[in-house]
């Protein structure tokens, strides 16, 4: 953990005299937060120790990355980076440049946002800033300044402003790019579908409708509100596990979890924040993010340390890593304002404070499923298996076809001095690395630490691999072995030929110092791909012992290859089988004898475990979480309606 001297500027002094229930001051020689107040029923219990590791991480971020002008600016939606930057220049003391920012007029304010005071109330990232602005920032701002963004909240949320026509432009016109109101003008807010887009709109619309008395539309918002929640623990996430968007949508429900006044909307804000920061604990490992991810936008450059936003976003939270704060990541100014604070539990999973090995399964429902209510047309898209051994964890999905945004798989293993070592596999790349995206004619199985990936070979031509460039490697014609530093990989390449070393390129070459990638080439057959093995010091004594137990014992069987079948008997004595579908369907996936019936609902649960501890559990439309981790059990619940309910013990 950095060791931190602060040298606070002489206008911090001035930030513990105000009054107001929500206050910066100084504590101990650090910056604190006395957050907007909230009843002590919503908060959850903890540690004292993890208080003070948070606001030392709060405080280097801070005094790394604030400052006291070039915010940025207000065109459009681009206060998803200005405003933040404001708010961590008050932070530092910079208090009358912030201020003076956040009052600043709208760039659009005259022509887009007239019938709002010249307040933009349309933009999504603009609104999630807005709230927090105009909520916590209350006590600094000039008190004309605030009353007229109410008088535009009024105005904005009289009717439902996303069925509102917009005043200047009230037309959609679908041959127009973008996102702006020349493209979507029939509506006074921005209407895009998006996890995170979505959860800004509504949870800000319900704040300003509920500060200004206009019943009606809180009460309209309210529905989205719990419907959206609802999904959240009985069907699943749209934007599942997203590395560049999780932090997006759970920045939108602090500032609901903070700011809303209606008692039964302030336990669905916290039910989902318990929800979002147990999701982003399981998939954070000391620094790094294990996949699968939908929506990675920068897969091809993130698989490292404290890479993408997902990782930057959970260490102001979880910590784990000594390189934490290089990156300021918007969202984490919204987490240091906040009181929430993630149960004790969804820390220790973070932590990964449990028995291991363990092997988790669950389900990823289609996008933007939060369309629909709880009907029968749901059920879940891909399959997931997570994997978490004593040094590293392993993820894979089941795909149900191809999509272009999904990140499918990597291997995380431990680093002494990085943190993270990533392995990872695709079979396309973008700067000479593995390349986002389920393509065309992929299939994927695991079983605890095996797995088996086959492409269709009229669909593909290649498959690339990224690994460190000091990981030790013997590539020999049929078993590669890799050699991390606790962690050792048997890879059987299935017609496969011999690989060639390539170097990033383009900004992966700025951000994938250590890592390099090994492409090799399809040698024929209906089928090409790999099978894998992973071991670490839980399992074999050390890689002589891993290499020796894999020669000697695990067998890969590709007699049926041909038919699409090929099975990894691992040195354990388990097995997985891929049956490659016939349909397009989903694959015939076998477990050590347990074959998968994807259409069986018993088989669709958000979270189970599949062996070791019961670490975590969301059933399929059943509306309870729980989290047994670090010797504390966290169950959280959410029904359609709205009703919550928490228990720690």
């Amino acid at each position: 953990m950095h060791k931190l001297t602060l040298s606070l500027l002489a206008g911090l002094s001035l930030l513990g005299t105000h009054t107001s229930a929500q206050n910066v001051i100084e504590h101990n020689g650090q910056i604190r937060v006395e957050p907007y107040p909230i009843d002590a029923r919503w908060l959850n219990a903890w540690d004292e120790a993890d208080e003070e590791a948070f606001w030392e991480r709060a405080n280097f971020l801070i005094n790394t990355h604030a400052r006291p002008g070039r915010f940025g600016n207000k065109h459009f939606e681009n206060e998803k980076s200005s405003y933040p930057n404001a708010f961590m220049a008050f932070l530092k003391g910079y208090r009358d440049e912030a201020v003076s920012f956040l009052e600043a007029e709208d760039t659009q304010a005259g022509s887009w946002h007239q019938h709002t005071e010249g307040i933009d109330f349309y933009a999504a990232f603009t609104l999630k800033g807005q709230m927090r602005k105009y909520f916590f920032f209350a006590p600094w701002l000039n008190p004309e300044y605030r009353a007229r963004m109410k008088r535009g909240a009024d105005n904005w949320t009289r009717t439902d402003p996303r069925n509102t026509p917009h005043p200047v432009f009230q037309r959609y016109n679908p041959n127009l790019q973008g996102w702006t109101p020349e493209r979507f003008g029939n509506r006074q807010v921005d209407g895009r579908r998006t996890d995170n887009l979505f959860a800004m709109s509504t949870t800000s619309t319900f704040l300003m409708a509920e500060e200004t008395g206009n019943e009606e539309t809180m009460e309209i918002y309210r529905d989205h509100i719990n419907r959206y929640v609802w999904a959240l623990y009985n069907i699943g996430m749209g934007e599942w596990d997203s590395a560049t968007y999780h932090g997006h949508t759970f920045a939108a429900y602090l500032n609901l979890y903070d700011f809303a006044k209606d008692e039964q909307i302030k336990g669905v804000a916290k039910a989902a924040l318990d929800q979002l920061a147990t999701i982003m604990a399981l998939k954070y490992y000391r620094g790094g993010m294990v996949r699968p991810a939908k929506r990675d936008n920068s897969f091809s450059r993130a698989n490292r340390p404290m890479g993408g936003d997902f990782a930057n976003f959970a260490w102001i939270y979880f910590g784990g890593h000594e390189d934490g704060g290089q990156h300021f990541e918007a969202d984490q100014v919204h987490a240091i304002l906040s009181a929430y604070r993630p149960p004790a539990a969804v820390m220790a999973l973070a932590q990964k404070d449990f028995p291991k090995p363990v092997e988790l399964l669950s389900t990823k429902i289609n996008y933007q499923n939060w369309e629909q209510d709880g009907d029968d047309s749901h059920r879940p898209r891909h399959f997931e298996t997570m994997y978490i051994g004593e040094n590293y964890m392993l993820g894979s999905i089941t795909p149900r076809g191809p999509e272009n945004d999904i990140a499918p798989f990597n291997l995380v293993v431990e680093h002494s001095e990085r943190g993270v070592d990533y392995f990872v596999a695709a079979t396309s790349s973008q700067d000479n690395m593995p390349r986002l995206g389920i393509d065309r004619g992929v299939q994927i199985a695991q079983y605890q630490n095996l797995l088996i990936w086959l492409r269709d070979s009229s669909e593909g031509e290649h498959f690339v691999f990224q690994l460190p460039k000091d990981a030790k490697r013997e590539l020999e014609n049929d078993i590669w072995f890799i050699e991390f530093e606790n962690t050792w990989l048997a890879l059987w390449p299935i017609h496969l030929g011999e690989p060639g070393v390539k170097e990033p390129t383009g900004r992966a070459a700025r951000e994938l110092s250590v890592e390099h990638s090994l492409h090799a080439p399809k040698s024929g057959g209906p089928y090409h791909g790999f099978a894998m093995e992973v071991g670490d010091s839980s399992t074999h004594r050390n890689m002589a012992a891993f290499r020796r137990a894999v020669r000697e014992k695990a067998v890969l069987n590709v007699d049926r290859l041909d038919e699409g079948v090929a099975r990894l008997t691992g040195s354990g004595g388990g097995f997985i089988e891929l049956e490659f579908p016939s349909d397009n369907g989903m694959a015939g996936v076998n477990r050590n004898g347990t074959v998968r019936d994807f259409d069986n609902p018993e088989e669709w649960a958000l979270l189970r475990v599949a062996s070791g501890h019961p670490v975590l559990d969301l059933g399929w439309k059943e509306g309870t979480l729980t989290v047994n981790a670090g010797g504390k059990v966290f169950t959280s619940s959410m029904d359609r309606e709205g009703n919550t309910s928490f228990n720690e013990e």
